[in-house]
């Protein structure tokens, strides 16, 4: 499927260079993969020229099909309840076969596939893949070369290795709700949850960083290995400068809402048509914005002249400051700040983020051709490479090339692929 990197509103994208043979070209992934981690972990794979074949359950497929609180329209305006966001996100330019894993004839399929295949990629409870007879020991036995990375919520060890996993729950576990939400001092404090599914996606993104090491190491020694990834390990590991502090000296880090703990000022402010943030903690920076507040005699306060004592008595200075931001527009004080040398940023909805002119200069949009509806715009690889653009193409459909990889990867015969239909394996 063609697709197009979405620019300004009325801009022509940039015509691309010469291709040159995309980095991950000849590597194989089989995606067993549901939901977020897993699936965003094979895409990153796919976008820079993987083959990978998304396996899904006959009939049913990835879970993320039925998640449908936000789905694709049609041209007629209806929601395509198949085609979900959660789905939409993770599986482009993949490849959908579709195999019922608990027939024993299924089980011989994905053991075929394992055999031509570099990497395995899975998101299932300990313990299920070795009901179907798909675990590394059996799959390596087959395909020493294999690469096979399982994807879980806590691990496959460790106590709680058999609980599920869901981000919201993880984040609750590794510290991020103890420090995401209002202070403990302001009304509504209490544990939050970061509103991104953000431990889901960090996995997946490392969750493809150690797929490709394995590769790098297996050009090596010419062998698989086994990866064991999880949103446990991920969800602290992600917090790695909040934590590092606990490590040094045993001190509990709180809840700061917008703040930045450490400096001052350094949180969201009202101006007078919406919000922006500012982060004026060092003393060059607070010197330059209270210029730009009118108040440049402002840093002489014994209270605030210095990094941690302006800190400390953040909240005796942000009423000083706030009516002055107040009485700015949004745009005509980022400009000022920027000029200054004041970090700022505007507090921006996701409406706001993708029509503002950076988001849209830096190319974060993709749209693609899908056969139900006339607009799929989706969100584009972050990783810009001179020389190895991503490519793009629509998720596919349930069991949309089950023929063309029974047929053409494995060789199966038109009649023998009926057979399997009709016995409900494929």
């Amino acid at each position: 499927m063609n697709a197009q990197a979405t620019t300004g509103a009325h801009e022509s994208p940039a015509k691309p260079g010469p291709r040159a043979t995309p980095p991950l070209a000849g590597v194989r992934v089989l995606d067993l993969g549901r939901v977020i981690a897993a699936p965003l972990a094979s895409q990153m794979l796919a976008d820079y020229g993987a083959e990978v074949i998304k396996l899904e359950r006959v009939g049913v497929g990835d879970d993320a099909r039925k998640m449908t609180a936000g789905c694709l329209h049609d041209r007629n305006g209806e929601k395509i309840l198949t085609e979900t966001s959660i789905l939409l996100m993770g599986n482009r330019n993949k490849k959908s076969l579709t195999i019922e894993f608990s027939k024993r004839e299924g089980q011989r399929l994905l053991h075929k596939l394992a055999a031509v295949s570099d990497v395995l990629i899975e998101n299932f409870v300990p313990g299920t893949m070795q009901r179907f007879n798909a675990d590394y020991d059996t799959l390596s036995a087959i395909n020493p070369r294999l690469i096979y990375c399982s994807v879980t919520g806590w691990g496959q060890t460790g106590p709680y290795r058999m609980r599920p996993g869901y981000d919201a729950v993880l984040q609750a576990a590794t510290g991020f709700m103890s420090v995401t939400g209002p202070r403990d001092d302001l009304p509504g404090a209490g544990p939050a949850r970061v509103g991104a599914s953000v431990i889901d996606i960090a996995t997946g993104m490392n969750t493809a960083f150690a797929v490709m090491l394995a590769l790098r190491q297996r050009d090596f020694t010419g062998e698989g290995q086994y990866i064991d990834m999880c949103l446990h390990d991920n969800g602290i590991a992600m917090q790695a400068d909040n934590v590092q502090k606990y490590l040094l000296n045993g001190d509990l880090i709180g809840r700061h809402g917008t703040e930045n703990y450490g400096g001052a000022p350094a949180r969201v402010f009202r101006t007078a048509d919406g919000e922006v943030y500012i982060i004026a903690g060092m003393s060059n920076q607070f010197a330059a914005l209270c210029k730009v507040l009118g108040v440049p005699a402002l840093p002489e306060d014994k209270r605030f002249n210095g990094v941690m004592t302006r800190f400390n008595h953040r909240d005796e200075l942000y009423p000083l400051i706030e009516p002055l931001i107040a009485k700015w527009n949004t745009a005509e004080l980022l400009a000022v700040l920027e000029a200054a040398g004041v970090p700022g940023a505007a507090a921006n909805n996701y409406r706001q983020v993708f029509e503002d002119p950076h988001t849209r200069a830096r190319a974060m949009t993709v749209h693609l051709e899908h056969p139900q509806s006339d607009r799929l715009d989706v969100i584009a690889s972050p990783i810009k490479m001179s020389k190895a653009p991503p490519r793009y193409s629509r998720p596919p459909l349930l069991g949309e090339h089950t023929d063309d990889v029974l047929g053409g990867l494995l060789g199966m015969s038109a009649a023998d692929i009926q057979r399997l239909r009709d016995d409900g394996v494929v």
